[in-house]
């Protein structure tokens, strides 16, 4: 292993866990979604299944994330947020090494393998994602490449283990475990190992969108998601299969293809010249791409994690298409060297990371300074709240109330949204707690405005709490006695 890319890796691990750990002390993180994985790790550690408040559901009724019983001993270690911030960070930069490996193997250029690996750690992307609070399906990006090295290297134990621990990130996850069946089919054909590899990732797949007694809120919730194909699996699955040209009108749009021209640029595009490896990534992209919500398209979410692992392998293929494509048409020897491609994929990582990388379009320096006032303003409230409290607060300051029985995300439970297994239902619900702390400055981001500032009004004008402390824009009010 070149000495390079662990210190890449390691600087990469530095500087991201700064980024994220300062992120969350400056308020920037949200309670959708660090403060309810958080919740919910701390929840197992004590050996508790219990109703989270903060989604508003049981674990996984909305999303099935085995892995995360998995991170439970490293709370009890650390009890805090901060701990799955760092797993985060550092399971994402091992996929540097992965790639690393995957284009050692596959081009046996170390220059490449370097660059790719530069590429990867640049990848606008994959620091938004890592940024993005904390979600599971983030960690699914290095095990699945590892899955993919091992693959190449024939060795099949630990190309079941890294898809396992793919597979456990996600409830669709084993559908990638699907399409690294179909890979090995046709890159080893090893028949026995892609078909069990195939059929257990589809089965997988099934049963937890379909079938388990908590795959029935997920299934629920994906037809709703894919409303506009249909009203129940059936109806959705027959339009897709019958009718793929209301499918491909859906796709053909400005909006979708910026979306794909900028998920392909940090790797000079080369997967272009590796469609039928791209297309391993196709049920991914389907739900993403097909999905009613427009935030999905986006590069700067962590939907978009399972598409990257077959569009990295694919500008590897993209690189031997490349140099032959290249030889044919008697393109300049300097333009399909090694040095050249390597230089050129570093370049439109670095081009595209100032285009529109995280600092450039969505964070500043406010969401990473934790000693600013309104952050010191917030922290200081925080003290004033007993640790046994119930507490209803506005979605940034979540995450640092969170290991308690009930942290609610304002203005649930008085009033009622984006909450439960009907998110759709608002209105007034009349429970109670403790304490409320809010920001009436401070806009929340899933919350339309003129809506934030009804029920901030309400609360503030309420007969049942009375305020106790207030600066900066933060109030804290207290339930009367």
């Amino acid at each position: 292993m070149d000495r390079r890319i662990l210190v890449m890796v390691a600087v990469y691990i530095v500087i991201m866990s700064c980024f994220s750990v300062l992120k969350y002390e400056s308020f920037s993180s949200t309670a959708l979604d660090l403060g309810l994985y958080d919740n919910m790790v701390w929840q197992f550690s004590h050996f508790k299944y219990g109703f989270n408040t903060v989604g508003g559901h049981y674990p996984f009724e909305t999303h099935i994330m085995p892995i995360l019983f998995l991170l439970v001993p490293f709370y009890w270690i650390c009890q805090s947020p901060v701990t799955i911030l760092i797993i985060q960070t550092v399971v994402i930069a091992f996929g540097a090494l992965a790639l690393y490996l995957i284009v050692i193997n596959k081009l046996k250029s170390r220059i490449l393998a370097t660059a790719f690996a530069a590429a990867y750690l640049l990848n606008p992307t994959i620091h938004y994602t890592n940024l993005f609070d904390f979600h599971s399906d983030a960690l699914g990006i290095s095990f699945f490449l590892f899955a993919i090295y091992f693959i190449h290297r024939e060795k099949w134990k630990l190309f079941g283990l890294f898809a396992l621990l793919g597979g456990l990130t996600k409830e669709y996850a084993p559908l990638t475990i699907t399409m690294l069946g179909v890979y090995t089919f046709f890159l080893k054909r090893k028949k026995v190992i892609a078909a069990v590899a195939a059929a257990l990732g589809a089965a997988w797949f099934y049963a937890n969108v379909f079938l388990s007694s908590l795959g029935k809120v997920v299934s629920h919730r994906y037809i709703g998601d894919f409303s506009w194909l249909g009203d129940n699996t059936r109806e959705v699955i027959i339009r897709v299969l019958t009718r793929p040209d209301i499918v491909l009108l859906h796709l053909m749009n400005w909006d979708t293809a910026l979306y794909l021209l900028l998920m392909l640029a940090p790797g000079l595009w080369l997967s272009v010249f590796a469609p039928e490896v791209l297309l391993l990534a196709a049920p991914s992209a389907a739900l993403v791409l097909l999905h009613d919500s427009f935030s999905y398209t986006q590069v700067i979410t962590h939907h978009n994690s399972f598409m990257m692992p077959f569009i990295f392998l694919a500008a590897v293929y993209g690189v031997v298409r490349y140099k032959n494509i290249a030889k044919k048409f008697r393109l300049p020897v300097f333009l399909r060297t090694n040095n050249s491609i390597a230089v050129a994929v570093i370049a439109t990582a670095v081009i595209a990371y100032a285009a529109y990388g995280p600092f450039t379009i969505l964070y500043d320096a406010e969401d990473i300074n934790p000693f600013s006032e309104q952050a010191k303003a917030a922290r200081a409230m925080i003290k004033q709240i007993p640790e046994d409290a119930s507490v209803s607060a506005m979605t940034w300051a979540v995450p640092l109330l969170n290991h308690r029985d009930e942290i609610y995300t304002f203005p649930n439970p008085i009033y009622r949204k984006d909450y439960g297994r009907e998110p759709w239902v608002t209105g007034y619900a009349g429970g109670e707690v403790d304490y409320v702390l809010i920001n009436t400055e401070r806009k929340e981001p899933l919350m339309n405005e003129s809506f934030r500032q009804e029920v901030t009004k309400f609360i503030l004008e309420s007969s049942s709490y009375e305020k106790i402390s207030e600066n900066g824009g933060w109030v804290l009010l207290r339930k009367r006695e």
